[in-house]
């Protein structure tokens, strides 16, 4: 039920009801309120009830799930947050990214595709104005 800091090396899952913050090696899944990886590596899934936090020396081998990430790692897996994905100049995403909006920095780079699920309405005649 209380948040977790965990800095070593796990084979198995890592869930807890409170935040999670990774500075070591988790092979399994990871689950809590709010994940953050500082120099952290995870071969499995990540999925947070909150936001997640990603430095530029993570590693993450699986898919990521939550509210909103800020992420300036690599990561080689699916994304899908539901509401803001901010890609830092260092990101490396090999997968594809989903997300109400996402921003991108100079030098980030995602091998396969970027989802917007933005509802924004707009009126699609201005297209046909030439």
């Amino acid at each position: 039920d209380c948040s977790i800091v965990f800095d070593g090396r796990i084979e198995g899952a890592l869930a807890s009801e409170g935040d999670v913050h990774i500075t070591g090696t988790v092979i399994g899944d990871v689950s809590g309120q709010d994940i953050t990886l500082s120099e952290g590596r995870v071969k499995g899934n990540i999925s947070a009830r909150g936001d997640v936090r990603i430095n530029g020396e993570s590693v993450i081998v699986g898919d990521m799930s939550g509210q909103n990430i800020d992420f300036n790692g690599k990561c080689k897996g699916n994304m899908a947050f539901e509401n803001i994905v901010t890609l830092r100049s260092e990101s490396l995403i090999v997968g594809n990214v989903s997300s109400l909006t996402v921003g991108m920095e100079t030098g980030a780079i995602v091998r396969d595709e970027i989802h917007s699920t933005s509802e924004t309405r707009f009126d699609e005649d201005i297209f046909d104005e030439f």
